[in-house]
């Protein structure tokens, strides 16, 4: 399939008139909100790059942004969506700069385009490109540009240099619980009144960890043990699998580590301990422990006493 059909396919509001973004779930968290106002606001030509781990809904915060606006009037010739992990994209990458040129052929005018870029970890040097791009639209066509990405060392190191004065970030995580509230909310009906309603939804929201697509479904639909086995298909595996494997790691290794830390989680980590549990070399644990950090997939937690009291 070619790079045009399937941008086409991202974007049917190009060529079919009347065309939205695809059904999105009527629930907004208050990220999205921020986001929407920073890709409209052209008092500044800064662009935004939305990091956090597999699973919490930055794919569904781009959508819900097309259909916002889209409904509030935006010109569709002026939108553009593509998400860089398609599969239908094979192993050639595809660089931003192609889909720019296309969604420019449908917006011919010197008007800027919006662009959400979803999946920036596939892109290779998605940090060169978009400081470029942010300071062409300084001169040239003030196009708006919003990047997501799970949350990884490429990631979120990449952009720390390139980012500076040219985009900002921002941090996506699982649902407060005022939020998984908000995703189980019936149409007018507040948070409270949701909790008045389900008594036990805080054992639900802890028991399914505050990701969005699990915070929607009704505890009959799916077990506590099914949930917990997607989430850790989802993001541990994928995470491990996908995200590591791409920077050429020992995989066996990290994801015994991960089991490693899971267990002691909480717990003060002595490398050199894990080392010898391991079979490993110490400065090898060092540095997977970095890389899990940045897949989201751990959290170092400030030490406040070595005291046992």
């Amino acid at each position: 399939m070619s790079l045009q059909q399937i941008a086409l396919d991202f974007n049917p509001w190009w060529s079919q008139s009347g065309a939205h973004a695809p059904h999105v779930p009527p629930y907004r968290r208050r990220l999205q909100q921020v986001l929407l106002k920073q890709v409209t606001d052209f008092s500044t030509r800064r662009a935004a790059v939305l990091h956090g781990p597999r699973q919490v809904g930055k794919t569904v915060v781009l959508r819900q942004i097309a259909a916002d606006l889209l409904g509030q009037g935006w010109p569709a010739n002026r939108l553009a969506y593509f998400d860089f992990s398609d599969d239908r994209l094979g192993a050639s990458p595809v660089h931003p700069r192609e889909v720019v040129s296309l969604a420019e052929e449908h917006a011919p005018s010197q008007e800027p385009i919006v662009f959400l870029f979803d999946e920036a970890q596939y892109i290779e040097g998605w940090d060169r490109y978009l400081k470029q791009a942010v300071d062409a639209s300084r001169e040239q066509r003030p196009h708006r540009y919003l990047v997501t990405g799970s949350a990884s060392l490429d990631l979120v190191r990449g952009g720390a240099e390139s980012g500076l004065g040219r985009w900002d970030e921002f941090l996506l995580e699982p649902c407060t619980f005022e939020e998984f509230l908000g995703l189980r909310s019936r149409p007018g009906e507040r948070p409270s009144e949701v909790f008045e309603r389900e008594p036990q939804a805080f054992e639900i929201y802890l028991g399914r960890g505050g990701f969005p697509e699990y915070g929607r479904v009704e505890a009959a639909q799916v077990s506590l043990r099914e949930v917990r086995a997607r989430l850790r298909h989802d993001i541990a595996e994928r995470a491990v699998l996908r995200d590591l494997f791409r920077r050429g790691m020992d995989l066996t290794h990290i994801r015994d580590l991960l089991v490693y830390l899971t267990q002691a989680s909480g717990l003060q980590l002595d490398p050199r301990k894990c080392a010898d549990d391991l079979g490993v070399d110490k400065r090898s644990i060092t540095g997977w422990v970095e890389l899990l950090k940045g897949a989201s997939l751990i959290r170092e937690l400030p030490l406040k006493t070595r005291s046992p009291r």
